[in-house]
């Protein structure tokens, strides 16, 4: 039923709208949906392991927090306004309100800090300095490059919307920013994992098997974030001399899922450290870098894992004298201990003077030989993992 109010209007065809929307649409639902994965996955970190991790960590952390939530409320607000939205022409679908260039700009500002904190983790267990500096000078070009990649992306959006001409491509900024995100990821990761893999030097299956599981945490913690990166990056350069309408929106829903993805990798990165320090056994999940908080866990370790001595002693043996009769008997009259009365064959009878003897007691202690040697090396050892493990986690 038409409405007197209602008016002509020009609007594009409707295979043009589909190509326009429905990759925009599909990434930010998807990105509202990641969001809050990240959001329980954090309120749950912030419960357990916050309050375990340094200053510099929890303001990571919130900054993070806060500005996943800033995409939260524009990817709200894109969806809505996409939704009333009359402006419906080829060119008004595809470039939407101003505001919505903000979003790369975000999504750019969260990768940025979660790679800059993870590349600092990595590149503090590099034990060459050269290569530190080395790893972490070329890191920071990668990953400013990515930062200004998202920029220059935003800025061409917000010209497209003032019906102006970008310095580049739309497409050949979005590939720009995705392949040097990638490239980030990959990075750090692979770093993290080198590093750790190069400390697996059989000092025991407990050591070795701590070492692989950071190792395969590095690597799930730059699959998140890369794979899509380096997903959109290759259909942004295929499609970079395509102008068409139907596949201008194309490569968009691989980087609206980028902040939550590094979000979730920031969470999987940090909530290791329980996990972690459960299996080194450190009590309440804190990972001490002071060697002597753990000696008494690895001394009742060894207590328990040493064999006995064949010189096994008798701690104490001990002889009660007493002056009367001390003989014990059960049930039936039948002595059930040593019979040292007077009539028994325990007692001695000097000149008129009767000697008697109490119950021999006989306590019996099993006693491990523990070389200085071994509780050092020992304890070298967990100072070790635990200063990777600290650095790392």
């Amino acid at each position: 039923m038409a409405d007197a109010l209602d008016v002509p209007s020009t609007i594009a065809t409707q295979s043009v709208a589909t190509g326009i929307l429905t990759p925009y649409l599909t990434g930010l639902t998807t990105e509202v949906l990641l969001i809050g994965v990240f959001l329980a996955l954090f309120g749950r970190f912030i419960r357990e392991d916050f309050s375990l991790h340094t200053r510099k960590v929890r303001v990571v952390g919130w900054v993070v927090l806060f500005l996943i939530v800033c995409c939260l409320g524009m990817a709200y607000e894109e969806l809505v306004d996409t939704g009333i939205s009359q402006q419906r022409t080829s060119e008004e679908l595809f470039a939407g309100p101003a505001q919505s260039n903000v979003l790369p700009f975000l999504s750019g500002l969260v990768a940025a800090v979660c790679q800059s904190f993870l590349m600092f983790r990595s590149a503090l267990l590099i034990s060459s300095r050269p290569i530190r500096y080395g790893f972490v000078a070329i890191t920071t070009s990668v990953i400013l490059l990515a930062l200004a990649g998202a920029s220059l992306f935003s800025g061409v959006g917000f010209l497209i919307v003032n019906g102006r001409e970008g310095p580049v491509d739309y497409f050949t900024a979005e590939a720009m920013w995705l392949w040097s995100s990638a490239t980030a990821d990959i990075l750090v990761s692979i770093a993290l994992a080198v590093t750790l893999h190069r400390r697996i030097a059989g000092f025991n299956q407990q050591t070795d098997s701590l070492l692989r599981r950071l190792i395969v945490v590095a690597l799930q913690t730059a699959a998140y974030t890369s794979i899509i990166s380096l997903a959109g990056a290759i259909i942004a350069t295929a499609f970079e001399k395509d102008m068409a309408y139907q596949v201008a929106t194309i490569a968009q829903p691989f980087w609206l899922l980028l902040p939550p993805l590094h979000g979730i990798s920031l969470y999987t990165t940090l909530s290791t450290r329980r996990t972690i320090a459960a299996s080194l056994g450190a009590p309440g999940g804190v990972i001490s870098l002071t060697p002597s908080a753990n000696i008494p866990s690895l001394s009742a370790g060894m207590r328990e894992n040493a064999r006995p001595t064949i010189a096994s002693r008798l701690a104490s043996l001990r002889a009660g004298r007493s002056h009367g009769s001390t003989n014990q008997t059960g049930e039936g009259g039948q002595g059930s201990g040593f019979d040292t009365s007077s009539t028994g064959s325990a007692g001695v009878n000097v000149k008129g003077y009767r000697k008697t003897h109490g119950p021999l007691e006989v306590k019996v202690e099993r006693e491990s030989e523990v070389t200085y040697d071994d509780e050092r090396n020992e304890l070298d050892r967990a100072f070790v993992v635990e200063m990777s493990v600290e650095k790392a986690v």
